[in-house]
């Protein structure tokens, strides 16, 4: 068992939550998972571990880990959620990328790495402006990726 499953059951006990069979599942499949997925994206690599799992049970799964922090929540305007682990404070912030024609979501962090004090400016001018205490934030860029624009490319030629 992954040091990253182990740390997550032990939380959830520590926190007098159950550890479900579905709870594992869902950590699981976040875990491996090399994309923000959705619901029905879980749904379906649960149901071939677990056949008669619900969709509504993932959901109510989903909606618990969001609620107690272990998994982050997004919405990238297509009217889905989509989730992956929160997996330490020490996770590097990132921001997103996404796609317009394909709605691929890209993980982007480089240039905030570099220019950190950008955003810790702006949030402090907002928290003052505002007198409002910012936890976190959330910064999305829509766009075309390269493979589309190659592809909108080939087809006018």
């Amino acid at each position: 068992m992954s040091q990253i499953k182990q740390e997550y059951f032990k939380k959830i006990k520590k926190n007098g939550h159950r550890l479900t069979g579905t709870r594992k599942i869902v950590i699981e499949i976040l875990e491996k998972a090399d994309k923000h997925m959705n619901a029905d994206e879980i749904y379906f690599e649960a149901h071939k571990r677990l056949p008669k799992i619900g969709i509504a049970t993932v959901y109510r799964n989903l909606k618990f880990l969001w609620k107690t922090g272990f998994v982050k929540k997004y919405d990238f305007g297509n009217g889905r959620s989509f989730y992956e682990l929160n997996r330490n404070s020490d996770e590097k912030h990132h921001h997103h990328l996404i796609c317009l024609i394909c709605r691929k979501v890209f993980d982007y962090e480089d240039f905030f790495e570099e220019n950190s004090d950008l955003f810790n400016n702006i949030s402090l001018m907002i928290s003052q402006k505002y007198n409002f205490e910012i936890h976190s934030h959330e910064v999305n860029f829509y766009g075309i990726c390269k493979e589309c624009r190659e592809k909108r490319a080939d087809k006018s030629r």
